[in-house]
């Protein structure tokens, strides 16, 4: 994926390890679920898979967005280093609007935060 317009004024290519974490992403059925999920027929197992990865898909982005807001707190008033976490903003939104389209802005992180 190619990024322009970076804090340094470059223009960068780079994996986009969000997407690559999201759709790689196994989620585990346990506990009570479990019990429910080996009584389900094909579609019922089709089903909970499906919502076990969305529900995890969904736990991985808010963990990130977590971890870059905890990230831009430490900067301290070092701008350059801050400019890096404003972009990491913006990559983490678009890609989280991609993946998850109207559950986004739930997911996104906001400036003001």
């Amino acid at each position: 994926m190619q990024y322009s317009n970076l804090p340094n004024g470059q223009t960068q290519w780079f994996i986009n390890y969000l997407r690559i974490c999201l759709d790689t992403i196994e989620p585990t059925i346990s506990g009570e679920d479990r019990d429910r999920y080996q009584a389900e027929d094909q579609d019922g197992r089709d089903r909970m898979r499906t919502e076990a990865w969305q529900n995890a898909c969904r736990d991985w982005a808010r963990q990130h967005r977590n971890a870059i807001l905890s990230a831009y707190a430490s900067a301290g008033n070092d701008e350059s280093v801050r400019a890096k976490y404003a972009w990491l903003f913006r990559y983490h939104n678009e890609e989280i609007g991609r993946f998850f389209g109207e559950e986004a802005q739930a997911l996104s992180i906001s400036q003001d935060e």
